[in-house]
């Protein structure tokens, strides 16, 4: 799937796909982004290379397929890289046509959770919406070499147990339980210590290479199904909310826009959610969330961590919404906090739904926006139901974000080479 030369003829989409070719083969976009940073953080990529209307779908379309992908992980054991084979299922929507780019949702589970669930009759919505809105919607599965085999995501921390402001979660684990060791974290880390047989440690995942994985499975699913590159979207619930803030730093030059959904970074790797380039963002939060509260306020006991971090009910410290959304509005150039504004849904009022733009207007064209519901840790639900059985997808959940993700496809081309970041025409 090589495309054409395009510097004969100066197309756009096979320049994107030259740079994406480099950036496969490198596995490491640091040199590209330092060369690049103050000149161009998106060209308009276009379809990507798995688009031939010559080629057969690489799958049946309209039927969700539980694939696998074998990746190479040396992230747990540096010295000893081994191949892991991951899993993930995925939907090309009814209709599709391998000539017409279809936008990419890449939705991830929360901990505990696996791709089967969000891609069920009770999932997170994009199953039933993607083939009206010619969307390829892609569940992957998180690590899960625990002892009992649950899934989780290695992000912002969960497998660090500390960063530069101590550890990430309180030192008594007695009071507050503890997660089980995942097997690639090795004999020491998972080692237990009397006398009450707990590791006292705050690790809470794998230390396999998630960020790896997400990686290499984008880059399959660019090379084997046909993407508009300007419109590769992530989305994904508490763990997988943290896993898309991850990957929006990780993967900058990449995304279009995200929308996590009760996610936040640990203490001390709030610079890790932080994206390079302008990345539009739905940050969304119950009210009543004790698990990765949006504020001190909704913390244990109202109380707050080390540098301002909420306190969750299992004793974990996590950034603030408001910290992490005034880092993302300074890479997008937002008017600030003092250029508050409404953000209007149709779902407004609604379990008082609310959305806001915290810093205004966003000269990139990458909103920040913060939305909170009448929820504790869970998606958003509303009163006034799409579906109205009481189990059913969360149709509209996904239909308010869908909407947000069309708003927000990569900005065209952005320059920050000075301190007013403007967008730069052609």
């Amino acid at each position: 799937h090589h495309a054409p030369d395009a510097r004969a003829n100066g197309d756009t989409r096979g320049i994107a796909n030259v740079m994406r070719a480099h950036h496969r083969k490198a596995r490491d976009w640091t040199g590209i982004v330092v060369a690049i940073a103050n000149l161009v953080c998106s060209t308009g990529a276009g379809p990507s290379t798995g688009c031939s209307p010559n080629t057969p779908p690489v799958q049946e379309p309209g039927v969700v397929t539980t694939r696998t992908l074998v990746v190479t992980d040396a992230i747990a054991n540096p010295t000893a890289p081994h191949e892991v084979t991951r899993r993930y299922r995925m939907l090309i929507p009814q209709g599709y046509q391998n000539s017409v780019a279809a936008a990419l949702v890449m939705d991830f589970h929360g901990f505990g959770q696996d791709s089967a669930e969000l891609a069920g009759a009770y999932g997170s919505g994009f199953r039933e919406i993607a083939h009206e809105h010619n969307i390829v919607v892609v569940w992957p599965d998180g690590s899960n070499d625990s002892p009992s085999g649950t899934q989780g995501w290695n992000c912002l921390g969960t497998s660090a147990g500390s960063g530069k402001h101590g550890n990430t979660c309180h030192p008594d684990r007695r009071a507050f339980g503890e997660y089980e060791c995942f097997n690639s974290c090795g004999v020491e880390k998972c080692k237990p210590i009397e006398p009450d047989n707990m590791t006292h440690t705050c690790l809470s995942s794998s230390c396999w290479d998630d960020i790896g994985f997400a990686t290499k499975l984008l880059d399959w699913v660019e090379d084997h199904v046909c993407v508009d590159l300007d419109h590769v979207h992530l989305t994904g619930f508490s763990n997988g909310g943290m896993m898309v803030y991850q990957l929006a730093h990780s993967l900058s030059p990449r995304i279009a826009s995200i929308a996590p959904v009760a996610g936040a970074p640990l203490l001390g790797f709030l610079e890790d959610t932080v994206p390079s380039t302008p990345i539009a963002v739905l940050d969304i939060h119950g009210i009543f969330d004790g698990v990765i509260p949006a504020n001190v306020s909704n913390g244990f006991r109202g109380q707050s961590g080390p540098e301002g971090t909420t306190w969750s009910s299992d004793g974990f410290y996590y950034h603030p919404v408001d910290q992490v959304l005034d880092q993302w509005a300074t890479v997008n150039a937002c008017e600030g906090p003092g250029a508050w504004r409404e953000y209007k849904t149709p779902k407004d009022g609604d379990m008082w739904w609310h959305c806001t733009e915290p810093h205004g207007g966003c000269r990139s064209g990458a909103s920040v926006i913060r939305c909170s519901s009448l929820a504790d840790h869970w998606w958003p639900t509303f009163y006034k139901a799409t579906c109205e059985v009481e189990d059913c997808p969360h149709l509209d959940f996904a239909l308010l974000v869908w909407d947000f993700f069309q708003r927000h496809p990569k900005p065209s081309l952005w320059t920050n080479s000075s301190s007013t970041p403007k967008i730069k025409r052609l």
